[in-house]
């Protein structure tokens, strides 16, 4: 797994979390506010520098997801 240094959480997350601090959160919730979304999307991008924290493969628009990545004993194991 590849260390990531965090930013500082972003600004609309946290003003996304006041705004509903008193219902419970989730997933689809903050996916459906665009704005929050992206905002933490951008940030993880940027701290991870566009690589999968696990699998350290590219992550584009169209292959980044929640649950993206292969272990990479098992992807190694694969390509031999």
């Amino acid at each position: 797994m590849k260390n990531v240094l965090k930013s500082p959480e972003p600004e609309e997350l946290k003003n996304y979390k006041l705004q509903y601090s008193s219902q419970f959160k989730r997933w689809k919730d903050l996916k459906s506010n665009r704005m929050t979304f992206n905002a933490v999307l951008q940030t993880l991008v940027a701290d991870q520098k566009g690589l999968c924290a696990y699998c350290e493969m590219s992550i584009h628009e169209n292959n980044r997801s929640v649950d993206h990545f292969i272990p990479r004993k098992q992807s190694i194991n694969k390509r031999k």
